[in-house]
């Protein structure tokens, strides 16, 4: 492959990982802005007791926020691969500018990261809901 083609492309790759871990970032903060208006909603207005569509609100925010955060996680594993195959193949001519070879941890801390956001939100918001009906 062409040099600059494969410069190119691992400049498009990292561009690509870091939109998508951008998008990752957002899709918490979203979720848990959703979950502020949540209680927002509930202190407002006087439920009496229907808590549970609340609940079942932000339940659905959760799985919502869970799902996205999969398929990005997807697609960042994808993109991953694309980067070490390219690297695979110029090996010796990335050792030779001292370019160190990292390997991507199994498990993607920051996903996990946003996943316990998530989990953490979404007990507070039904712990918050519940106790103050």
């Amino acid at each position: 492959m062409n040099e600059q083609l494969e410069v190119a492309i691992l400049n498009n790759i990292g561009s690509t990982l870091q939109f998508i871990k951008n998008q990752q970032w957002k899709v918490s903060h979203y979720t848990l802005l959703i979950y502020g208006a949540i209680i927002a909603i509930q202190r407002h207005f006087d439920f009496e007791g229907e808590n549970v569509a609340l609940i079942g609100l932000a339940f659905i925010v959760f799985i919502a926020s869970f799902i996205i955060n999969q398929k990005l996680n997807k697609s960042l594993d994808d993109h991953r691969r694309y980067t070490t195959k390219i690297y695979e193949g110029n090996k010796d001519q990335i050792e030779s500018y001292g370019i160190p070879i990292n390997q991507t941890l199994d498990i993607d801390i920051i996903s996990l990261i946003l996943f316990c956001i998530a989990t953490i939100g979404f007990v507070i918001t039904v712990l918050i809901v519940v106790t103050h009906s």
